[in-house]
């Protein structure tokens, strides 16, 4: 199911940007999917920015370094996304955006990412 992959992708994504060093090291939270509010933002939505940018920081902020914002955060775990056959397009919106940060759809799936930071998903 095109659901629980994209899932893995995410969850994937976070975790090698952590190991290259794009992220600190911190717990990841659940991975959820859902389908966003306009057909046009694509087939499925993620908050997992916005779960994760509190932890990452503080992780950060302890370390003495900068924030991130929920979008640059979108933006480091969308550069380690792996590739997918479903996946056409990742982009990523600025806050203000009227679509979730992340959002996939069609087939091929076209990722974008809008404020607040959440993924979409086309498939």
């Amino acid at each position: 199911m095109v659901k629980d992959e994209l899932v893995d992708l995410i969850y994937q994504a976070v975790r090698k940007a952590q190991k290259k060093g794009d992220l600190p090291k911190t717990d990841i939270p659940g991975v959820s999917i859902t389908r966003p509010r306009q057909a046009q933002r694509g087939d499925y939505t993620s908050n997992q920015p916005l779960q994760m940018i509190a932890a990452v920081n503080t992780t950060l902020k302890a370390a003495g370094h900068r924030p991130l914002t929920p979008v640059e955060l979108g933006q480091r775990i969308a550069h380690r996304l792996p590739q997918a056959p479903f996946i056409k397009q990742v982009e990523v919106s600025p806050p203000g955006s009227s679509t979730s940060p992340w959002t996939m759809s069609g087939w091929p799936s076209r990722w974008r990412r809008s404020w607040p930071p959440v993924t979409s998903l086309a498939t």
